[in-house]
């Protein structure tokens, strides 16, 4: 589901294997499971962590992703690739995604649902159709606007062959806030 725990050090999902998966070259996406949330035990997280356990446990209420190409411990690989990750998000009607960065490129894609963006100061709605770049560090955030969900397609890469954004952080620049309950969606549907 997110794709910055190892920017808060904190492991809060686990990647699943893909049922009977043996191709390296093709899959179907109904074949790859979303990750389940697990809960995060506060009193076993460093101080400093604690804070952003919230924030975490906030964004899985209301938001969850799928790797369908990618490698690296994220959130439920499937077709192996060092520098890119590509793969399905839904994001609950109402859910707000507050301000981040990483150091990969980031685009999403809208299958379906509408949110209100802000991305490095510049604000719009993206609909279905409409496609959403982040360049490297790039400020951004969202509130999904629609009565349904927003399901999105996504990708991440290497900018300019470096592996290492691909391992980067993840920095939240603000906390999340309450969600709202419409916005709360479980990984088991």
């Amino acid at each position: 589901m997110l794709r910055f725990l190892s920017g808060f050090g904190l492991v809060l999902l686990i990647s699943l294997p893909v049922s009977g998966q043996q191709s390296t070259v093709h899959l179907n996406e109904q074949d790859v499971p979303w990750p389940e949330a697990i809960a995060g035990n506060p009193s076993e997280i460093p101080e400093e962590f604690r804070l952003r356990l919230q924030d975490v446990q906030r964004m899985s209420e209301v938001m969850r992703w799928k790797t369908l190409v990618g490698t690296g411990g994220r959130f439920g690989e499937a077709l192996p690739d060092p520098d890119m990750a590509f793969g399905v998000g839904e994001l609950g009607p109402g859910a707000i995604y507050s301000a981040h960065r990483h150091p990969t490129p980031e685009l999403y894609y809208f299958i379906s649902g509408s949110a209100k963006w802000n991305v490095d100061g510049e604000e719009f709605i993206a609909t279905p159709g409409s496609t959403v770049y982040m360049k490297p560090n790039a400020i951004h955030s969202l509130e999904v606007i629609s009565t349904e969900r927003a399901i999105v397609i996504w990708a991440d890469w290497s900018p300019n062959g470096d592996m290492e954004a691909m391992q980067g952080g993840y920095e939240l620049l603000e906390h999340m806030p309450e969600q709202p309950e419409q916005a709360k969606i479980n990984s088991a549907n």
